[in-house]
């Protein structure tokens, strides 16, 4: 007989040492654990991870967590596993035996939470063994991704409502943190959601005051923002080259700061990062490739030196600041030309047909993927080697490969590391006779077999240098030993990853027979307008900032938040108000202490834009009986002369 369900209190205090949740996150954890399905819409900090992660713990069987980010997944897992919580991640940039350990591990139960990207979903080998794994529930996480129009669109999505006829058992539990009316209505139907219930919390963010500020010299605004607020900080530009010549603009006055975007080594990103979080490095300058999956409460400031694209990832990117609900600030800098680009970068992610074809036709040629081959699995993938080879803009490329992707027609997935592995496929006998005679082989081999436990079932994962170091050999030449063995035949080598990984999906096509949708093409360019000039209209606006934000995703928040910067001017601008009513008052009274006059000797004293402010003045001081009006004459009240 099965087990209850474990309390959820007791797994959040056994595994993550907190005595309660946040808001909503015990809401969502008790709908899914009754076996509904369950859309939950919590803005970027709101602890999503959580609300599927303690679920999956609370019952026995699997839960499968649908990600598109693969360095996401990583991390998810490897905190996980810190916290002794059995998981473990698929997707494209692994080996085919790893693949089957880690199913065999589901199989037999020795996963709680399973981690893939939705393309794992299409392969008949994936949906048989989702057929007979103990699946209790799926977490779609980034949920927004379905929508076929949406900001972020990935076409794997919508294999996901599948998993229905694969899992009838298992509930859905979708969640994101930008999802528009439109968004939502396409996740309750592409996921076919039964009967969902909804958990909504507010964008409303108390303690995150909002500034969008027209500045032409932005470089010394930020340096004079960041040495006010003297904390941690996020700057984010929309330039890999901009990071590194601002981050040393910082450093060369006195401040500790560094770059980071996708172009750099997986293991310097890792490195920067953790110097920011752990505080040793306040200030990091980035791209929008750094913030995903980062939970640092203390960030102060998050700076924009240049517009997003949109709202959504607008928002997104600020809700990395104040997290601990203590007062932070997200500022926006702008000049009239960065309008203009915007509307120009508009433009550019848009190619032609023929530029498609031309970019998929030199994608397989740099990749070496011959006309109707499929691919097993993904190969790594420099953009700048790419561009370099031939001759080609990163503007004109990166949107082509996200248009292709979007068509389904690729995948591109973000950087990461992934350490070299070794896996023995050679006989005992084999082995015995190339480590006879060669003392260097013989003593690498056995320190492999003592210190990788599996190697002969499995590929498993080696640090060369330490390898290097137990051996007392030089690195190179540990790898030119393991590379003869490969050519051999004992061994297979997989060297570290380090870079982006692409997948042709399915058989590669001949370019002149590649299609893209020219209505959904079409329909596309039109959204992304409109969420460019949303943006534009945001900057603009002078209604209160978190009313619009809230207002743009579909909730109704009438009440000013006080604390952006029109809010600020507004109030200041009734006190201003209150200021010149009194002065325009008292020059009146001035000019009428010597005796009645016209309204128009009155209005004559004032400039001409003010008069329609001062004759609305003038009916209040007559309302108030402050003065006295005969047909135009305007005297003052007996009770009001001095």
């Amino acid at each position: 007989m099965e087990q209850p369900p474990q309390d959820p209190i007791a797994v959040l205090r056994k595994y993550w040492g907190y005595d309660r949740f946040r808001p909503f996150q015990e809401d969502i954890i008790r709908s899914v654990l009754e076996g509904r399905d369950t859309v939950a819409l919590l803005p970027t900090g709101g602890g999503k991870s959580l609300c599927y992660q303690v679920p999956a713990l609370c019952n026995p069987g699997l839960c499968v967590v649908i990600s598109p980010l693969i360095a996401l997944m990583e991390d998810q897992v490897r905190r996980l596993r810190d916290l002794n919580i059995d998981a473990a991640a698929l997707h494209s940039g692994m080996h085919s035996r790893e693949v089957d350990l880690v199913l065999s591990n589901a199989r037999f139960g020795q996963l709680k939470l399973l981690y893939m990207a939705p393309e794992r979903l299409t392969t008949a080998r994936m949906q048989e063994y989702l057929r007979i794994l103990d699946i209790r529930f799926y977490a779609i996480d980034e949920a927004h991704c379905i929508a076929q129009w949406g900001h972020d669109f990935r076409p794997s999505y919508l294999n996901i409502a599948q998993c229905r006829d694969w899992s009838p058992k298992a509930n859905f539990l979708a969640l994101t943190a930008t999802a528009t009316p439109e968004t939502r209505h396409e996740i309750a139907s592409q996921l076919q959601l039964r009967d969902p219930r909804w958990f909504e919390m507010s964008f409303r963010r108390a303690n995150l005051s909002i500034v969008v500020r027209e500045e032409e010299n932005k470089r010394d605004f930020m340096l004079h923002l960041l040495r006010k607020i003297r904390a941690c900080s996020l700057v984010y530009v929309r330039n890999r080259k901009l990071t590194e010549t601002l981050s040393q603009f910082l450093k060369q006055r006195g401040l500790a700061a560094e770059a980071y975007h996708a172009g750099l080594e997986p293991s310097v990103r890792s490195e920067r990062q953790e110097r920011w979080i752990s505080g040793k490095t306040p200030v990091m300058v980035a791209t929008n490739a750094f913030g995903m999956g980062i939970d640092k409460a203390d960030v102060r400031l998050v700076h924009h030196l240049d517009l997003p694209p949109g709202l959504e990832e607008y928002f997104q990117e600020i809700g990395r600041a104040g997290r601990d609900q203590q007062a932070a600030y997200a500022v926006l800098c702008y000049t009239r030309g960065d309008a203009t680009r915007l509307r120009e970068e508009w433009e550019l992610q848009f190619p032609t047909l023929e530029e498609l074809r031309e970019i998929y036709k030199l994608l397989a040629v740099h990749l070496q993927i011959a006309t109707g081959v499929e691919m097993e699995e993904s190969v790594d993938f420099d953009v700048s080697a790419f561009c370099a080879r031939f001759h080609m803009k990163p503007a004109k490329v990166l949107p082509a490969l996200r248009i292709l992707e979007q068509s389904g027609k690729i995948v591109v997935s973000d950087a990461l590391y992934r350490p070299s592995r070794i896996h023995f496929i050679a006989s005992d006998e084999d082995l015995r006779q190339a480590m006879s005679g060669d003392p260097g082989v013989e003593s690498l081999i056995k320190t492999m077999l003592r210190s990788y436990e599996g190697i002969f079932h499995y590929a498993v994962p080696i640090d060369e240098y330490q390898l290097a170091r137990g051996l007392s050999t030089p690195v190179e030449s540990l790898l030119f030993t393991l590379r003869k063995l490969q050519a051999e035949g004992l061994l297979r080598y997989q060297e570290a990853k380090t870079r982006p990984q692409l997948l042709f999906l399915g058989e590669r096509e001949r370019s002149s027979d590649l299609m893209i949708d020219k209505a959904w093409y079409d329909r596309r360019k039109a959204l992304l307008k409109v969420r460019m000039e949303g943006m534009l209209r945001f900057v603009e606006t002078d209604q209160c900032r978190q009313v619009f934000i809230s207002t743009y995703f579909g909730q109704q928040e009438p009440e000013p938040c006080g604390m952006c910067d029109n809010c600020r001017m507004a109030r200041q601008a009734v006190a201003d108000a209150g200021t010149l009513a009194k002065w325009r008052t008292a020059i009146m009274r001035q000019i009428l202490e010597k005796g009645s006059c016209s309204l128009r000797e009155i209005l004559y004293r004032f400039p001409i834009n003010r008069r329609p402010e001062i004759e609305s003045l003038v009916e209040n001081l007559v309302a108030e009986g402050t003065l006295r009006r005969h047909w135009d004459i305007l005297s003052l009240n007996d009770s009001a002369k001095p």
